[in-house]
């Protein structure tokens, strides 16, 4: 008579579950690895210049988040109500690649831009899972919006040289005879309308 073959999830077995709580610490201290990194990246996500940052900070949060689901799989999720959606459009539009007028710009924006907006959003589904933390996530988006729009006007203003008076924010900036850069409008309207209510948020309910 052949032996069943009992098939045990490897996150179950006792040994595991030794070697967690003696590692327990250093959990801990990568999960608030993760929380930080995360932090700094929503900051400086709105400013130019801070690719650099933005992109050290985003990629190891995913590095260290990899590791600590490897390890502890039990205390991520993936069940939102968001999640069959999210699904179901980053596929329709990976599956838009092969109709694409320009395939080489599709593949960069689905897989280098919306790949990444689908990953943080696990990340701060996993990562911000408490009332503090998601206090502290609606202070850093509305102080990123605060610096963020006051440096851009003293920028335009008081170094770019435009007029206060005629010149209206957001206009053409030309820095030589034939180049012209404009400021993101849409970014900045859309920064501050989610940092407003964020702050209303904090006025009206939070004492």
């Amino acid at each position: 008579m052949q032996k069943k073959k009992i098939h045990i999830k490897w996150w179950t077995d006792n040994r595991f579950w030794n070697f967690k709580k003696k590692y327990e610490k250093l959990f801990i201290v990568l999960n608030y690895c993760v929380f930080v990194l995360l932090c700094i990246f929503i900051f400086c996500n709105p400013f130019p210049y801070t690719t650099a940052i933005t992109n050290i900070s985003f990629y190891m949060a995913i590095g260290i988040a990899v590791f600590l689901m490897i390890l502890n799989p039990g205390a991520f999720t993936f069940k939102t109500p968001f999640t069959y959606p999210l699904i179901i459009f980053f596929l329709w539009s990976l599956l838009s690649i092969f109709w694409a007028l320009n395939v080489e710009n599709t593949i960069n924006d689905v897989c280098g831009r919306l790949l990444n907006d689908v990953i943080l959003f696990f990340l701060l589904i996993n990562f911000f899972n408490s009332r503090k933390r998601l206090d502290i996530l609606t202070w850093i988006i509305a102080l990123s919006a605060a610096f963020f729009s006051v440096i851009s006007i003293v920028y335009y203003y008081f170094i770019a040289g435009n007029s206060i008076t005629s010149d209206r924010f957001s206009f053409l900036i030309r820095n030589e005879p034939n180049a012209a850069v404009e400021l993101p409008v849409n970014f900045i309207g859309t920064l501050n309308i989610t940092a407003i209510l964020f702050c209303l948020y904090f006025f009206f309910f939070i004492q």
